[in-house]
């Protein structure tokens, strides 16, 4: 973008590109939550809050995606300053959500949230995807219970504090003691909801290790929460102090027939001697390991050979109280180990052809998952799913950068625990990268990838929408390797032409973008100022080709005296070296590395660019503004 101030050179991050709707102050009313980067999930309650403002007895509230409305959450409702609201299931993810808040009295007092927040779904237990956007919810506005919360020794016949978030609970809630996922016993069926609770355990409660404490609102039972983990409630007296615990095997271990491991717990108050026994994953007892041995916390046990292989448990139990006893809080296994066989290291393998990935199936489960992994980040997914039978065919995608730093990773489906990686590393080597002077991919270290990896369109066909004007169409046009495919409605993986704007007074136009960190573009949007006409602009359709540059690669400005260049006021020229760096951008597949390629050096290269994630698809945002002085 051509600038004659120095503001030509300003680079605007983030949320700087979007702007709430003017909104009407009446007695403060305004939003207050969700206002700007909270991170909810569908399927679980948040609270809605604003400052009530002289807005009436009564508001309406609208969830808006992309500054549209998108539902409903509450065609009437009391001005109170809350709502409790459970987000449907329905809603689509995304990171483009606003709350409007408007008085059904008086239309004009009406507030949005500041910023955009996102919705997403909550990630399935069997998720191993290796990504950055699964878990970063933001629960601060709703019921959560923190104490007991997991690993808690509580003891029949002493007062502990029950506690919790207030959060969107309401005035009270209701409190429930459970014991291996079911209702156990009503601690209280309605007490104010203050976050504190006095329980003195009574002596009708059974001492064992599965125990959670479930809180409820007293007016929805949609609004819950339980412990995250199980806490144990024991009986006082005995040889010790504190809880019998199993501690090894506590969850996810394999032990195979035949070898010594040493079955180990905290002796609590369980007595001079304890009993230990086999448990299948079920909780049945399977087999008797010692009738009677000392509760010195330590048991040496050789695996018999005769143990079917499978999902065990250790139950620890006192020989006085059989009630003072615990289970490994989850299964381990015992048999043969999920192990690779090949690639395992000092291969070499070559992109474009198959080859047989092998492993020993061992206790990975039904199914299997395998990565390709690059030094410690993975790199490629040459399955999501496939039978843990101990072969895959795999054909190495030509895309694969040439390198000696590649392991195989096979995860278990049904444990993510249970997996492998290559012992050592091998290679791949690849012929396939287009010849061409990759230096030109960053020009004056406006550069066409972060981190090494190559940013582009899926295709070299882009979707464009927005694009209502002929001169527009004829701006995208002028680009050279890359075509557009104009479309009605604004495509989820494009360029939007968002058309004018005023956000930005001495800017003629502007662009923001986001990309994967796969290194995919996603969305880049473009406006010009709605005074372009009366400003030092040149042409709207100069203006729409160098931000259409910005979209589909040239993230930076140059310094070549073209149409890219930001201080080349009046020039129209797409120069050699920009269409070379196209050309040659598009003949790579995005997130393709060309590290090896490059002759600058790290200390030459942008510094703070290097923003590529490569395990998965978590959006980064960028924007230039193309700047310049009123006319006088």
């Amino acid at each position: 973008m051509k600038s004659l101030t120095q503001l030509a050179r300003l680079f605007v991050f983030g949320a700087i590109f979007f702007l709430s709707p003017l909104s009407f102050a009446a007695g403060n009313f305004e939003v207050t939550a969700p206002n700007g980067g909270q991170k909810w999930v569908t399927g679980k309650a948040y609270a809605v809050k604003w400052a009530k403002g002289n807005a009436g007895a009564q508001v309406k509230i609208q969830l808006l995606k992309s500054g549209k409305h998108y539902q409903w959450i509450s065609k009437k409702t009391k001005n109170d300053g809350k709502y409790a609201w459970e987000i449907p299931t329905t809603v689509v993810t995304g990171g483009a959500y606003k709350i409007k808040i408007t008085s059904i009295k008086n239309k004009k007092v009406v507030d949005v949230s500041d910023k955009v927040f996102s919705i997403t779904k909550l990630a399935s237990r069997g998720d191993t995807d290796d990504t950055d956007d699964t878990d970063d919810t933001d629960d601060t506005d709703a019921l959560e219970v923190t104490t007991p919360n997991g690993g808690q020794k509580w003891k029949i016949g002493k007062a502990y504090a029950i506690k919790w978030v207030v959060g969107n609970g309401g005035s009270y809630v209701k409190i429930q003691l459970y014991k291996s996922g079911k209702h156990y016993k009503w601690i209280s069926k309605k007490t104010k909801n203050d976050g504190k609770y006095p329980w003195k355990i009574p002596s009708t409660v059974k001492a064992g290790s599965a125990y959670k404490i479930k809180i409820t609102a007293k007016t929805k039972n949609s609004i819950t929460d339980s412990s995250d983990k199980n806490f144990t409630i024991s009986k006082s007296g005995g040889g010790g102090s504190g809880s019998l615990k199993v501690t090894v095997p506590n969850g996810d271990e394999t032990w195979k027939p035949n070898t010594v491991h040493v079955i180990k717990w905290d002796k609590g108050d369980a007595g001079k001697f304890v009993r230990i026994f086999l448990l299948k994953s079920t909780g049945k007892r399977y087999k008797t390991i010692s009738v009677k041995t000392g509760n010195d916390g330590k048991y040496p046990w050789k695996v018999p050979a005769s143990v079917a292989e499978g999902d065990y448990k250790i139950r620890v139990q006192a020989v006085t109280d059989n009630t003072l006893n615990d289970d490994s809080d989850k299964k381990f296994s015992i048999g043969s180990v999920l192990k690779i066989k090949s690639p395992n290291g000092g291969e070499t393998w070559e992109a474009g052809s198959s080859y047989e990935i092998t492993w020993e199936k061992g206790n990975g489960g039904g199914y299997v998952r395998i990565l390709l992994y690059s030094g410690s980040s993975h790199y490629a997914t040459p399955t999501m799913k496939t039978k843990n039978d101990g072969s895959f065919d795999w054909v190495v995608p030509s895309s694969v950068v040439k390198g000696s730093d590649y392991k195989i990773r096979i995860t278990s489906l049904s444990s993510t625990t249970v997996n492998d990686y290559s012992d050592d590393s091998f290679s791949i080597n690849n012929s396939s990268y287009p010849s061409g002077d990759y230096q030109y991919l960053c020009t004056r270290n406006n550069c066409s990838y972060f981190g090494n990896r190559v940013r582009r369109w899926p295709s070299k066909t882009i979707p464009v929408s927005g694009a209502t004007y002929q001169e527009w169409r004829s701006a995208a046009n002028r680009w050279p390797t890359v075509g557009f495919n104009y479309v009605g409605s604004e495509p989820t993986q494009g360029i939007q032409i968002k058309g004018y704007s005023n956000s930005y007074p001495n800017a003629c136009g502007w662009a923001s973008w986001w990309y994967y960190s796969s290194g995919e573009m996603g969305v880049c949007e473009i406006r010009v100022n709605t005074n372009h006409d009366l400003m030092a602009c040149g042409t709207e359709a100069d203006t729409m080709t160098h931000e259409i540059g910005h979209c589909i690669g040239v993230f930076e400005h140059t310094s070549d005296g073209g149409i890219m260049d930001a201080t080349a006021a009046g020039s129209s020229v797409i120069t050699t070296p920009v269409r070379k760096m196209i050309g040659l951008l598009y003949s790579l597949s995005p997130g393709a590395d060309i590290s090896s390629h490059l002759s600058r050096t790290p200390a030459q290269q942008k510094q703070g660019r290097s923003n590529y994630v490569p395990n998965g698809r978590r959006l980064i945002f960028g924007g230039t503004l193309f700047t310049t002085q009123r006319s006088q």
